[in-house]
């Protein structure tokens, strides 16, 4: 399965924990981190979240606050990708 984690980069330590007990499960999970240097990082970011199965929302007051994280769930929301299929 693969998963999609939305989180604002101030929760990176948080976060960590969380995608180490999602890949014990045998899941691959997508970051806005693994972004390499000259990609277009938004047009990315909604490719790799029509193509996920499951969108996380790493829920915190720093996501809550941010632009990138509400625009992102959103966009999964539009997509129903945060719903079962």
């Amino acid at each position: 399965m693969t998963i999609f984690v939305s989180h604002a980069s101030t929760d990176s330590d948080a976060v960590r924990a969380l995608v180490a007990s999602l890949q014990g499960g045998g899941n691959q999970i997508w970051l806005d981190q693994d972004l390499t240097g000259g990609e277009a990082w938004w047009t990315s970011i909604l490719r790799h979240i029509r193509e996920c199965s499951v969108f996380v929302f790493a829920l915190s007051e720093n996501a809550l606050e941010s632009e990138a994280c509400q625009l992102e769930l959103t966009y999964a929301r539009d997509l129903n990708v945060s719903k079962p299929g």
